[in-house]
């Protein structure tokens, strides 16, 4: 799991609030220092920060944790993916709105590079689309 600096310390808020850590895999956390990241000690080694181009990062993971799928969250961070090439399959889940639109998880030009491979609606009303991305560089 690579997701961003906020998405994390969001996560931690709900951690602290009471809630389980979410994750079984290793998370890092992607930052432009790593300074900006706290781990407290009851996350030690379950989350980790890493800087570093997005190349760079998934080559520590390959060697690190042998991954060969990451699962990527937070929106600045998916963004970032998908504009450097490195993404090749979304799954997205949609979360209804009670108020106001919601936030744009993709730039239109993103939008524009998605195809919709599948569509699944589930009983609490989210519906989960998994996307292919054709831009995807290898």
């Amino acid at each position: 799991v690579v997701m961003g600096r906020t998405t994390y310390e969001t996560v931690c808020q709900f951690v602290q609030s009471g809630i389980d850590w979410p994750y079984t895999k290793p998370v890092y956390v992607l930052t432009r220092s790593l300074d900006n990241v706290k781990v407290p000690s009851k996350l030690q080694g379950k989350a980790k920060a890493i800087t570093g181009d997005l190349e760079s990062v998934l080559d520590a993971l390959q060697t690190e944790v042998s991954a060969r799928d990451v699962y990527v969250d937070g929106g600045a961070t998916i963004r970032s993916f998908l504009d450097a090439g490195l993404v090749k399959r979304a799954i997205i889940t949609v979360v209804p709105v009670t108020l106001g639109n919601g936030v744009a998880l993709f730039t239109k030009e993103q939008e524009n590079k998605l195809q919709e491979v599948s569509r699944k609606e589930m009983v609490n009303g989210f519906i989960q689309i998994t996307y292919s991305i054709p831009s995807y560089s290898e």
